[in-house]
């Protein structure tokens, strides 16, 4: 178990980094892993990133849902 959640840990840490990178190749260049996260528009955007994945792997699909989770639970608040 304990496993488990060091790889899907690991993961989220992978599609943070990876939204960033695509961001700033959208012209975000502020962007960071830091505020990805906490700034309305940047967490919009790694949405629309996460929900464009495919072809993932239990783990990434586990990572994909928490940080999805994790997004509208702030958006609404």
């Amino acid at each position: 178990m304990n496993e488990l959640c060091d790889s899907v840990s690991k993961q989220k840490e992978v599609l943070v980094a990876q939204g960033v990178e695509k961001l700033k190749i959208l012209g975000f260049s502020k962007v960071t892993i830091h505020t990805i996260l906490k700034d309305e528009m940047y967490q919009l955007y790694f949405l629309s990133f996460l929900n464009s994945k495919s072809n993932c792997n239990n783990n990434e699909i586990i990572a994909i849902n928490e940080l999805k989770a994790l997004i509208l639970k702030v958006l609404k608040v």
